[in-house]
C-alpha cells in the first residue's frame, strides 16, 4: 500500500505484501515519512536483525529527529514537535526581530519534546541531550534557551532584562513559561 510513502509495519514489511521489505525516505511508518539519513540507519539495523534471525523480534518504533543545518546562511536546528499540542504543554519562545533570532522549546511531563533554533544554535548541544533524555531539564525552562550566569559587565546588566521582557511577552499564556520568566527576572 502506498500513501505518502510505502506503508510498512514495525518489522519494515510492506503492509500489503509481507514478503517485501522497505527502508529509507520512501517508507511511511506509523504515518511518518522521514527525509533524513538517521532514521534510515535505524531502520536498517532493525531489518538486518530481523532478516538474519539475530533478533527475529526486532522492531522499528519510529525515530526521534534532530536536525542542524544552514539554510540561506542562517543556522537552523529543530527537533520534535514545533509547538504546544496539549493544554498542559510548557512552551517558551523568544524572538528578536532586529537580529532574526528565534528560539523555542516545548516541554511535556518534564521532558523536552520539541525545540526550534533560528540564527543562534549555541544551545543545540544541551537541547539535543535533553531531547534524548540524557540530561535533566532545569527547573527554570528559560535556561534551555540562554546561559543565565551572573553578568560580568554593566552592559550585560542593561541588555539582560530587555531580553527577558521579550521572552515573557512571547511566552504562551497557557504554559508555565511566563512564570519561569518572571522568576528569572526577579533575580
Amino acid at each position: 500500500m502506498i500513501e505518502r510513502g510505502i506503508v510498512v509495519d514495525d518489522q519494515l514489511r510492506c503492509e500489503d505484501e509481507s514478503a517485501i521489505y522497505a527502508v529509507g525516505e520512501c517508507v511511511q511508518h506509523r504515518g511518518e515519512v522521514y527525509g533524513l539519513v538517521a532514521p534510515v540507519w535505524e531502520q536498517a539495523v532493525v531489518l538486518a536483525a530481523h532478516l538474519t534471525g539475530s533478533d527475529p523480534h526486532a522492531s522499528y518504533t519510529g525515530s526521534r529527529i534532530t536536525t542542524k543545518l544552514k539554510v540561506a546562511g542562517i543556522d537552523v536546528a529543530a527537533m520534535g514537535v514545533k509547538g504546544p499540542e496539549r493544554e498542559d504543554d510548557e512552551f517558551v519562545q523568544f524572538y528578536e526581530p532586529s537580529t532574526g533570532i528565534y528560539k523555542s522549546v516545548v516541554v511535556r511531563d518534564g521532558k523536552l519534546i520539541g525545540a526550534m533554533l533560528l540564527g543562534d544554535v549555541s544551545k543545540v548541544g544541551l537541547l539535543t541531550q535533553a531531547f534524548d533524555e540524557k540530561v535533566p531539564l532545569p527547573e527554570e525552562r528559560i535556561q534551555l534557551l540562554f546561559d543565565l550566569g551572573a553578568p560580568t559587565s554593566g552592559q550585560e546588566l542593561q541588555i539582560f532584562p530587555m531580553a527577558l521582557r521579550c521572552v515573557t511577552a512571547m511566552a504562551s499564556p497557557k504554559a508555565r513559561s511566563s512564570n519561569v520568566s518572571a522568576r528569572v527576572q526577579s533575580r
